[in-house]
Parts: C-alpha cells; structure tokens; sequence
C-alpha cells in the first residue's frame, strides 16, 4: 500500500523486542550497545523528535540518514518522498475506525552545514553509480587549482556534467547503460570525458556533454570493466580478454593479448604506462607501453583471487606494481618482478585493490580496517571509527591523503600516519573528487550521496 519493497534482513530478539537489519554487523553493534545501557530512549535526537507524540501506535518509523539510507526511504511512494524531505524523523501509524491515522515529527538536522560549500548539495534525478570524475583541464601539479567540471552517470543511462564555474548541470540520455571516465588529457574538438555503452559505442564529449566529431563510434566489443584513459586514448576492457583502444579522432584498434585473459576491472594508469589485471586464481598482471603490452610472454603473476585495479607508480624510474588478493597476500612487484620476500600475508579479507601515499600502500579489509604496508612487507593498522562494513569499499589516493567509504554514507580521510583528517568524515559514497571548486585555493571534496545528491565540502 505504502509502496515500500521490503527486504529480507536479518533480526534478532531482545527482551521482547524483535530488530531487524539488512546487515548482520548493525545488530552486533545493537546487541553490544544495548549491553552497555544505551538505549535509544536515552538518545537525545530521540527525545527532541519524540516531542508531543502519541504513545499509541500501531507502527514506528525512526530513522537518522546521516550515514545511511534506510531501506523505507529508497521506495517511490509519496511516503518515502515525503520522509525523504528531512535526514531526522520518526512518524507513527495507528488504526482506528478502519482508518489509517500517521502522526510526523521530522527536522533536517546538517551536521555538516558549516563546511558545506554555496549552493551545494545540489538534487539529482536518479541514483547515481558513485564514480564521480573530474576533468583533466586545470590541474597543475601542487593540485591546488581546481578542475572546470565533474562528471557522472545517474539510472545507469543518464550522462551528467557540473560546471563549477556557473553551478549548471548539463545531461545526456542514452539508449544503453555506460561508463564515464574523464580524459587524462584535453583531447581535440575540445574533448574532455568519455562514454562507453555496453554495447561498445564509445563518444568523446566536450564540457557541456556535446559529441565531438566523428563521435560516436563503434568498436565492436563488449566492455567487461570500467575503462581507463591514458594520453588522448581510451582504453577498453572488453569480453573475450580483449583490450581495445580509441584515440581522440575515432580512430578504434586492438592490442595484441595472449590467450585465456579474463578482464575484470578497470586498467591501472602511471604516466605513459598501463597496468591490466587478468582474473582468476592464477591471476595475471600485463603492462601497456607504446600500444603494446610489453610482458606478454613473462606477465607479473598474482597467486589467488584479487579485486580492483593494479596499483602502478613510477619510482625512482622504475615501474613498480602493487596487488593483494582477496585472502590477503600482498604483492610487489619491481620492473615486472617480484621482489624478494613477498607476497607477505596481511591479516583481513579484501575487496579492492591496495593505493599508494606518501611512500606507503594502504587497504581495507572488509571489516573496515585500514591497513598502512610498508616496502618491506611490515604493516599498521586503525579501525575505520563508525564502520564495520566495508565490503563494497571505495580507495583513492592523492599521493598524500587516504580516501574512502564503505557501506555507508560517509567519505573518510586519513593521513599516512592513519590519522583521521580533520573534518572527516563528509557525507558522500564512492569515488570522490578532491579539486578546488570554488576557486579560494584550497582543496574541497566533491561526492554524489546515496540521498541523490552532489555535495561539495571544505577540507580543513
């Protein structure tokens, strides 16, 4: 009737009552604060929202979205949209004469209201996918200059643009499901983004998300992963271990890949160079130089199952190579060898691939703890404060600063010494940009939210 689709969570009874949670981790959580005396009637947001409310009810709704979207908010009834209005609610149902009567006390509580930027959030109009990116144009080297526009898709069709300078968003619908990825570089036509559908047609779009010619094109193959820009090109993972490549004037080719690649993820990019994982639990690791993969006949190999991308850096002209396996055996390889003593076991399950900061790498595990692995195979490690789940995890770096979310509705930060940068955590999921949006030379965090919406935080 409400139009709410249910899930089927898991529940546990206490003292009378019955909780139910999508996730197993939130009534573990539950259990151990219930233990220690916390009960939500001593929870002073409870109280405030409680104000003046029947104590007759039929049935509670009371839900807080300030790290995540409860199941009853994500329907398209008018009683979601309407709950929807507000991150801080509780309405009550009760049944009398054959009547539906609801009582509704709600207020829209931004803890974050201080460091929102103006004119930020802004709505969006579906769900986004949660991998924002941002044009290439504009960025020096100390990052301190901020990126003209940043890109993403909505209801998997729905190609979006924001322009920093004037707040406008443009929008592009298209007849398949795609992925956008920005260009590492500006491209001719005044080429900035690029799409690719799941059918193989690939555009190269300006700001503004018009096609520049000759685009589209067709490449004939089905993408299998995200894909990765490097130089003016684009390259495509795609089914049957096929690595295609389109350069800015349509022009469309196929590299040259041994037999039995399985590609998963998106490749990895360093300069001029590209790293691609080929999955299986005898996993493969081929580098892409000069439009060609250079160790065909002897690639990098991963024993186990891995997730994400490789982690490719140039140090000291050297192309060094990074990737941990599900299990948590962690790899590192130097001009496509292993270097001596690894992999080394790091304890935890993992579901994406480690980032490289200031000198380190770093993972998380999918109970959400932050891992800090040093060259020789030593590692740290913090618990992420106020996650527990982190097996749809996100992790970026921007060669200083550690960013990442989970299953949750919250962006954190930390420092290569695993310190929690101040500010953080920001409301947001996924792939974050991290840009000066409002020209003030100071970093901001941009990050599309599972409430639809683009935010636009301070760092400070």
């Amino acid at each position: 009737m409400l139009k709410i689709e249910f899930p089927r969570p898991y529940y546990l009874v206490q003292e009378g009552y019955i909780y139910f949670s999508e996730s197993p981790q939130n009534l573990a959580i539950l259990f151990n604060h219930y233990k220690a005396g916390n009960m939500l009637a001593r929870n002073e947001t409870w109280k405030k929202i409680s104000q003046g409310q029947p104590p007759e009810l039929a049935l509670g709704l009371f839900y807080n979205t300030d790290r995540s979207i409860p199941f009853f908010l994500q329907g398209n009834g008018i009683i979601s949209k309407l709950l929807g209005l507000y991150n801080i609610g509780r309405v009550d149902f009760s049944f009398n004469d054959n009547s539906i009567m609801a009582a509704y006390h709600a207020t829209a509580v931004n803890s974050y209201s201080s460091r929102s930027l103006s004119g930020f959030p802004i709505m969006l109009e579906d769900t986004p996918d949660f991998y924002l990116e941002a044009e290439a144009e504009g960025k020096p080297a100390d990052n301190t200059a901020g990126s003209e526009a940043v890109f993403w898709c909505e209801g998997g069709r729905t190609v979006k643009s924001l322009d920093f300078s004037s707040l406008s968003v443009s929008r592009m619908l298209l007849n398949e499901n795609c992925r956008v990825k920005a260009s590492a570089q500006p491209c001719s036509g005044g080429g900035v983004v690029w799409i690719v559908d799941d059918k193989g047609t690939v555009f190269l779009l300006d700001r503004k998300l018009r096609a520049v010619r000759p685009f589209p094109v067709l490449t004939g193959c089905k993408p299998s992963a995200r894909p990765a820009a490097i130089g003016k090109k684009l390259l495509i993972p795609a089914e049957g271990g096929i690595l295609a490549i389109v350069d800015d004037y349509g022009n469309v080719s196929e590299l040259e890949v041994p037999d039995d690649c399985n590609f998963k993820s998106s490749p990895a990019v360093a300069g001029n160079t590209a790293a691609v994982y080929s999955k299986g639990f005898e996993g493969k690791i081929f580098l892409i130089q000069d439009g060609k993969i250079s160790n065909a006949d002897s690639p990098m190999e991963v024993d186990g199952i891995a997730f994400g991308s490789p982690c490719l850096t140039e140090d000291d002209g050297k192309t060094v190579t990074a990737m941990i396996t599900q299990a948590g055996d962690f790899h590192l390889f130097e001009d496509g060898s292993l270097r001596k003593g690894f992999p080394v076991s790091v304890p935890g399950v993992f579901h994406t691939n480690v980032v490289r900061a200031d000198g380190s790498y770093f993972a998380l595990s999918a109970d959400a703890e932050l891992f800090r692995i040093e060259d020789d195979g030593s590692f740290s490690k913090v618990q992420v404060p106020g996650l527990s789940d982190a097996k749809e995890a996100w992790l970026s770096s921007d060669g200083e600063i550690i960013y990442l979310s989970g299953n949750s509705n919250h962006i954190y930060a930390f420092t290569s010494s695993l310190e929690m940068m101040y500010g953080f955590p920001v409301a947001g999921r996924g792939q974050c940009v991290i840009t000066d949006v409002n020209g003030d030379g100071k970093k901001d965090c941009v990050a599309l939210s599972m409430d639809k919406k683009i935010y636009a935080w301070t760092i400070r």
